[in-house]
C-alpha cells in the first residue's frame, strides 16, 4: 500500500504546481495589462466597442484567433485577455495532466 501513497503524493504535488503556476502567470499578465491600460488611457474603463467582445464559435476557436493575431490590437487588452485565457485553462490542464499521469501509472503496473 506504500507505493500507492507515494504515487498519490506525486500527483498532488504536480497538480498543485500546475495550479500555482497558472494562477501566478495569469495574475502577472492581468496586473501588467491593468497597469498598461491605466497608463495608456488614464482610467480602468474598457470600451464597450463590439471589437472588444469575445468572438468565435467556441472558447478554443477564440484562443486560436488570439494566437493567430486576431485579438485586441491594444497591448493592455491583449495582456488582460491572455491572462484570462490562462486562468480559465488552468483547471483543464490539471485534468489533462491527471489523465496522462494515471494512464502512465496504469501502464507501469502492467
Amino acid at each position: 500500500m506504500e507505493p500507492l501513497k507515494e504515487n498519490n503524493s506525486k500527483i498532488e504535488v504536480i497538480l498543485s504546481y500546475i495550479l500555482i503556476a497558472g494562477v501566478i502567470v495569469s495574475l502577472m499578465l492581468m496586473i501588467a495589462g491593468m497597469v498598461l491600460l491605466y497608463l495608456e488611457s488614464g482610467s480602468f474603463i474598457i470600451s464597450r466597442d463590439p471589437s472588444m467582445f469575445i468572438k468565435g464559435s467556441n472558447f478554443f476557436s477564440f484562443i486560436l484567433d488570439i494566437f493567430k493575431g486576431n485579438g485586441p490590437e491594444n497591448t493592455a487588452l491583449l495582456l488582460l485577455t491572455i491572462g484570462t485565457i490562462i486562468l480559465m485553462l488552468t483547471p483543464f490542464i490539471r485534468v489533462v495532466a491527471s489523465l496522462i499521469y494515471f494512464i502512465w501509472i496504469k501502464d507501469r503496473k502492467l
